[in-house]
């Protein structure tokens, strides 16, 4: 694949951020992009309650609500991975500096009542 081809490609299957090296954090409303932040861990706490999607620099993605307590370490991020219906959640550390991007679908907090799938995280 020559290197216009494989830029295509990245920019169609959007992963260009991840080969560019840009940290972020993008907020989805209703599929769109609703705002782009810097990837900090002050910005990634006001993902609080969202359903999210943190992308890894192994290549590793975990989805689930983000759990940010008050007063909590910035070394760690914790992403609750759903159980069952009832909101239940089994808590997954993932150190802060492993993080290259979080995606969060704003107004997706289980307190508000929003049925999710885990299985597929839709925009």
């Amino acid at each position: 694949m020559n290197p216009d081809q494989l830029f295509e490609y990245l920019i169609a299957t959007d992963q260009i951020d991840d080969v560019l090296g840009t940290k972020e954090i993008i907020f989805y409303l209703n599929g769109k992009v609703k705002e782009r932040l810097a990837l900090t861990f002050d910005n990634a706490s006001r993902t609080n309650g969202m359903k999210v999607k943190v992308h890894l620099s192994n290549g590793n993605k975990v989805i689930g609500y983000s759990f940010f307590e008050y007063e909590q370490d910035e070394r760690s991020v914790y992403v609750g991975i759903g159980l069952t219906e009832k909101k239940e959640f089994d808590l997954v550390e993932i150190p802060f500096k492993d993080i290259i991007k979080i995606e969060a679908i704003l107004y997706s907090n289980p307190r508000w009542g929003v049925k999710e799938n885990f299985e597929s995280f839709e925009i």
